[in-house]
């Protein structure tokens, strides 16, 4: 069993990464380029995007991994594992 110390440490851990994420998604979604018109504009144009959408759910999937542990702290569940009901090794919640 967790320590509450452990846990009250990890929802302040999560909580600031969870603000990163944020922040670098709205950063992210305000960020507007205009590459131009030409053949060649339209082939950068569109690298950029694909990887940024890439780029942009790797973010979105972090923050819903982050928002899950944070649901689990406040429900009494976070270190225990959903499918054996075991408890989770703290190196691995690090």
């Amino acid at each position: 069993m967790l320590d509450k110390a452990f846990i009250e440490q990890q929802k302040k851990q999560l909580l600031e990464i969870k603000k990163e994420l944020e922040e670098r998604l709205v950063e992210f979604d305000n960020k507007k380029h205009d590459f131009g018109q030409d053949e060649d504009d339209t082939i950068h144009e569109t690298e950029y995007f694909t990887d940024n959408v890439q780029i942009h759910a790797v973010l979105k999937k972090q923050l819903n991994d982050v928002n899950d542990a944070l649901q689990r702290i406040a429900k009494g569940k976070y270190g225990i594992c959903e499918k054996s009901g075991k408890s989770i090794e703290k190196a691995r919640l690090v």
